[in-house]
């Protein structure tokens, strides 16, 4: 979701609402986010972050689609690819 700048990221799930992402959530705010949203559904003044359609996964591209205990899923996917080209040089 490249919100990598905002870590620690949360994203909550509310019945009948869109997934919600907050960033920079530390202990505090991970408390005020439950009493405010989660119990009450209130995001008082809490902004939560807008993914957009223009970003680009890049060297997490393959992130959530491949098992990464499995070498053969990475080469399923041209991983090493670049390396093999290196060595042919």
């Amino acid at each position: 979701m490249c919100f990598c700048y905002a870590e620690p990221t949360v994203e909550i799930l509310r019945p009948g609402s869109a997934p919600l992402i907050f960033g920079g959530v530390d202990e505090d705010k991970a408390r005020h986010l439950v009493q405010t949203y989660v119990k009450e559904g209130d995001l008082d003044e809490e902004i939560p972050l807008v993914p957009s359609s223009k970003l680009m996964r890049i060297a997490t591209a393959n992130c959530g689609e491949i098992n990464p205990e499995n070498i053969e899923d990475y080469i399923a996917r041209k991983g090493y690819l670049a390396l093999g080209k290196c060595l042919e040089r």
